[in-house]
């Protein structure tokens, strides 16, 4: 009888066991990409002192970890910025890598947008633009920076890649 049970469970086992995922060429190469200009943001990240912006956020995103709460300033950019940091500061614990950590995030996921653009400009032109990206001075520049800048450079980027995918897809 323990042969028969077997013998009827043990394909449906198999088969569940079989489901895996396979990664393409071109999802291992970006996934390197945006691995690498990681590291290149995260290189040293804690090294240099705060710009007085920097100084401003990481006080404002501390004071929201603290429970001190959040006070909108038309001059602060809005409250993503803070809640992310805060956020960091939670896993991360309030220091300088931790103020810094998401702008570095951003900026490497930044470098993997343009792997949706393949269909319209090529595995290569999408991997040269993502290299443009990487290795662009300012914008490595931004994503160790505490500000919202490269928040806005990667949520543009992403805007414009979607909408590209939207008007040639429909």
């Amino acid at each position: 009888m323990k042969s028969r049970i077997s013998k009827f469970i043990l394909p449906e086992k198999k088969r569940l066991l079989r489901v895996s995922y396979r990664p393409t060429w071109d999802q291992g190469i970006f996934s390197g990409l945006v691995i690498l200009s990681l590291l290149f943001r995260l290189w040293e990240l804690s090294d240099r002192p705060f710009h007085y912006d920097e100084s401003l956020h990481a006080i404002y995103s501390w004071e929201l970890f603290t429970g001190m709460g959040y006070r909108y300033e038309a001059w602060t950019h809005g409250p993503m910025q803070f809640f992310l940091n805060a956020l960091s500061f939670s896993i991360f614990s309030d220091t300088d890598f931790s103020v810094r950590l998401p702008y570095a995030l951003a900026g490497s996921a930044l470098v993997g947008v343009p792997y949706f653009l393949r269909k319209s400009i090529g595995l290569l032109g999408s991997v040269a633009a993502s290299l443009m990206l990487m290795f662009s001075p300012s914008l490595l520049y931004f994503s160790r920076y505490s500000r919202n800048d490269i928040y806005a450079a990667f949520f543009a980027l992403a805007l414009f890649v979607l909408l590209w995918i939207y008007m040639h897809e429909r």
